[in-house]
């Protein structure tokens, strides 16, 4: 305020005044002229730190972890100032007393603990191995998952949550309800009368939402997804920006919730999120899909120029769906061949193989790079004594000359 005091060019002399409260005068005093300490905000994102450096194999047991603490901003601000960080979670209990030795020793044990209870760490050993300075800490597939794509332990504790409630019954606005509830769009913004917009905009959604949550955030991204997949109107321009933002987090979030999918091997919860994931990041109408929205939908990322490569002896059972048979017969296990050319690294393309049947997935690879990506499929056979031959069929959907998904399914 006072830098900005009077007008530079025309005044030689200006005067800022500061209203505050009496108690408050001598504080403003002391820092009118010299800056503010810089204290660390690191304890706030310690966890989500702590996990990428465990997953990473940069620390692998508790001195490792004093001694990753003790290299930061946060260690120097916590010995200068050590009251200023008492009031945090990780330091209840302590004292003004207590050494910076302790006071770290607090923050990486609470730390551990925490990471140990969401599921995101463990030891061979139990819980209490936690604290032992020799037991190694062990990433989970779900921390694992967090340090690759940069989001929150406790969006990943959220994703396993609500697939573990929900793994063989969720739809498509299940899938997109769990996605909007991820940490990351705890922070989306709500201003004056969004509350009453938000209902607006509800009762045009596809998938409304209560009036109870007309002040949830993550209530407002389900709503903003809405708006994208159905080209809905939005009721006013902040919620244009609004959308942006939430697009710009999603691919890493979505991402990260279909490989968790893929770990639970179920097929059509795997479909589910990979139609939202295409139709979100390019901007089609849901509603405008050639594919029903049933069991049998297949729908996923786009994936330029698939086709099969057929050691067997293909028959094709019909050219215009695209479906092939062949025979195994005397055949325990298959390597299905995709070939993948003119793949675009910018963009996170997925080759899935799955059962059209059972809804079991078998085989998950991400794409990066052009190449051909083998599949092992190994063929559990239901014998029918009236059955000489055992057949195994695969589908190739086409959508434009971009194949999309391969569906392979026995009898």
């Amino acid at each position: 305020m006072v830098g900005r005091a009077g007008r530079k060019v025309c005044d030689k002399e200006a005067y800022a005044y500061i209203y505050t409260e009496s108690r408050k005068v001598d504080f403003y005093k002391a820092f009118l002229f010299s800056p503010f300490p810089a204290e660390s905000s690191f304890h706030e994102r310690l966890i989500d730190s702590l996990n990428s450096e465990i997953a990473s194999g940069t620390v692998a047991n508790l001195p490792q972890a004093l001694n990753y603490l003790k290299n930061t901003f946060f260690y120097r601000r916590l010995q200068r100032n050590p009251q200023y960080y008492l009031n945090t979670e990780f330091l209840t209990g302590c004292t003004v007393e207590s050494t910076t030795e302790e006071l770290a020793a607090s923050v990486v044990c609470r730390s551990l603990q925490r990471l140990e209870e969401i599921g995101c760490i463990s030891t061979a050993c139990g819980e209490l191995a936690l604290f032992e300075e020799d037991k190694i800490l062990v990433p989970s597939i779900i921390g694992t998952l967090a340090s690759q794509y940069y989001i929150c332990c406790q969006t990943m504790t959220h994703f396993t949550d609500a697939l573990c409630q929900n793994t063989y019954c969720n739809s498509i606005f299940k899938i997109l309800w769990i996605l909007s509830n991820a940490k990351e769009f705890s922070e989306v913004p709500l201003r004056h009368n969004e509350d009453i917009y938000n209902m607006h905009l509800s009762s045009t959604a596809m998938m409304p939402i209560p009036a109870s949550e007309a002040s949830n955030p993550h209530a407002k991204t389900f709503l903003l997804l809405q708006t994208r997949l159905f080209d809905l109107d939005v009721p006013i321009f902040d919620y244009n920006n609004d959308l942006k933002s939430v697009l710009d987090q999603l691919p890493r979030i979505c991402q990260a919730l279909i490989d968790l999918i893929a770990c639970y091997r179920n097929f059509k919860n795997i479909k589910y999120a990979m139609m939202l994931y295409k139709h979100l990041t390019v901007g089609g109408n849901l509603l405008e899909q050639r594919c029903s929205l049933d069991d049998a939908a297949v729908m996923t990322v786009k994936v330029v120029d698939i086709r099969l490569s057929r050691p067997l002896r293909g028959i094709a059972m019909s050219e215009r769906d695209g479906w092939y048979s062949y025979d195994v017969t005397g055949v325990n296990e298959v390597d299905v061949v995709v070939c993948v050319s003119n793949v675009s690294t910018n963009d996170a393309r997925y080759i899935t193989l799955g059962g059209q049947r059972s809804d079991v997935l078998y085989g998950f690879k991400k794409i990066t790079t052009s190449g051909n990506y083998s599949f092992r499929y190994v063929i559990q056979l239901r014998f029918n004594y009236a059955q000489s031959e055992t057949w195994l069929f695969t589908w190739a959907r086409s959508d434009q000359g971009d194949f999309n998904l391969m569906h392979v399914v026995h009898v």
